[in-house]
């Protein structure tokens, strides 16, 4: 049975270009259920068999055993984000068992922390409007059983991954980033 963990999802939005503020988009701390801990209220609804467990390094975490397992935190258009941007999880993956499985998604063709095709490794991708995907695909091995920290980034010129802090991956990036009403 795969199992898939995750401890935390957070997606920081950066202001516009040139702004020094950033915002906290959501916080999923996984209490006994998907609620955003932020002011925005983005409540995300537990959906197939996803379920919130005890981990015994972690303590609360979402599990997802099975295909069909996911949190749906609806569309609101916080998640819109144009310019930088920066999704971060804490993932403890027992097997990948398909392309490109998400982690954190706002839909195929906005952004998102995946599984970087069929490797052990993961991938930030963002859809850029009149430019199509780019994206940084790591090399660093996350289909381990153990706990490991991701991070995407995208800040205006360059698209990176980050595994437990390490900059894994790094790949020139431009564009405004595609919104839409995917979940």
């Amino acid at each position: 049975m795969k199992t898939t963990k995750i401890l935390t999802i957070l997606v920081l939005m950066f202001g516009l270009v040139g702004s020094a503020s950033a915002a906290l988009v959501a916080h999923y701390q996984f209490e006994g259920n998907a609620n955003d801990s932020t002011v925005n209220g983005l409540d995300g609804i537990l959906l197939g068999g996803a379920g919130i467990i005890i981990d015994a390094e972690r303590g609360n975490v979402l599990s997802l055993a099975t295909d069909g397992d996911y949190v749906d935190c609806g569309y609101d258009t916080l998640f819109d984000i144009t310019d930088s941007i920066t999704v971060a999880a804490w993932i403890k993956v027992d097997l990948f068992n398909r392309s490109y499985q998400a982690v954190v998604t706002k839909g195929n063709y906005t952004w998102k922390l995946t599984r970087s095709a069929q490797t052990n490794s993961m991938a930030f991708f963002c859809n850029f409007m009149g430019v199509g995907d780019m994206s940084a695909s790591g090399t660093m091995n996350v289909n381990d059983g153990q706990w490991h920290h991701v991070a995407g980034v995208y800040d205006g010129s360059k698209i990176d991954l980050y595994v437990d802090g390490v900059l894994d991956k790094s790949q020139l990036a431009w564009g405004i980033i595609n919104t839409d009403t995917s979940r």
